[in-house]
């Protein structure tokens, strides 16, 4: 869940940094991306869209 807090606010800030710039911005979110995973590595090697997946499934179903 902090992972994608810190994803959220980093990649919103960079969109409105980088707006007009769509090359810039993708490496930067790929940067984003690999900073928070050495901060907090998947857990039994979990990638993020297997999480994010995961994470909208369980939504679905709250719902």
């Amino acid at each position: 869940m902090i992972k994608r807090w810190i994803r959220k606010f980093i990649r919103k800030e960079l969109q409105a940094i980088l707006r007009e710039d769509a090359e810039r911005r993708a490496e930067y979110l790929a940067e984003v991306d690999r900073f928070v995973d050495a901060i907090c590595p998947p857990r039994e090697g979990a990638s993020l869209s297997e999480i994010n997946r995961r994470y909208s499934d369980r939504r679905k179903d709250a719902l």
